[in-house]
């Protein structure tokens, strides 16, 4: 019950701060930039994108990627000592992401106890990696999927409206094409998945709206159904 309490009052703070931290960004952005980010939000979740993601029982895409430090971190040996957590994020830059990432490390232990490894994976080059792992003081690996490569497998990754680009380049100064490396101006959508050894995904959640992120606990709960 202990254990309980403790994964709620985490799921609870966390969806807290992502509240805040969401009234802050869009209390600082002008009207005219938050409602084209709102309106390409609205937009993507009505596409349907999130009915492409790859879902329980599929086989998930095997990857070779850097992470932080460039050292190349293949699927399969990973899955070598046990299950593998992924979650996919945007990037650095993001507020949101920050938060979320922070609050996973505090999982950390128990994956670990279940014999399981927490992986997570964005778009964004090592040294952009390394920015996010010191500042939110993360123990697990952050790889580089150059040009949404693995996430695009996964059925998460999606291109930027132009009007949308105008404001992340020109409003926010976030240059994606710096931070990737490449010309596309795209993103994965928020993800979180499980992998057996046997490399078929377990859990699944995602969300075309990136201010959403999974329950904690799910993720526990779930992979506690495959180690015990």
């Amino acid at each position: 019950m202990r254990i309980q309490a403790n994964q709620d009052t985490t799921m609870q703070k966390l969806h807290e701060r992502l509240s805040r931290i969401k009234e802050r960004f869009e209390s600082n952005l002008a009207p005219g930039y938050l409602k084209i980010l709102n309106d390409a939000t609205s937009e993507l979740v009505k596409s349907g994108i999130e009915n492409k993601v790859l879902k329980v029982g599929d086989t998930a895409p095997a990857f070779r990627l850097q992470d932080q430090n460039g050292k190349l971190r293949d699927s399969a040996d990973l899955l070598s000592s046990g299950p593998l957590v992924l979650t996919f994020y945007r990037g650095f830059w993001c507020p949101i992401c920050n938060a979320d990432l922070g609050y996973l490390q505090h999982l950390v232990k128990e994956i670990e106890e279940a014999s399981a490894t927490l992986i997570a994976i964005s778009p964004e080059k090592n040294e952009y990696s390394k920015k996010i792992r010191s500042t939110q003081k993360l123990s697990f690996d952050l790889l580089w999927d150059e040009r949404n490569a693995i996430a695009e497998k996964f059925g998460l990754k999606h291109v930027l409206r132009n009007d949308v680009i105008d404001v992340y380049r020109d409003g926010l100064n976030f240059n994606l094409k710096l931070y990737h490396g490449d010309e596309e101006w795209a993103l994965p959508i928020p993800a979180r998945f499980l992998i057996d050894t046997d490399g078929i995904i377990r859990y699944a959640e995602s969300s075309a709206d990136h201010t959403k992120r999974p329950e904690p606990d799910d993720l526990v709960n779930a992979l506690r159904t495959i180690t015990t």
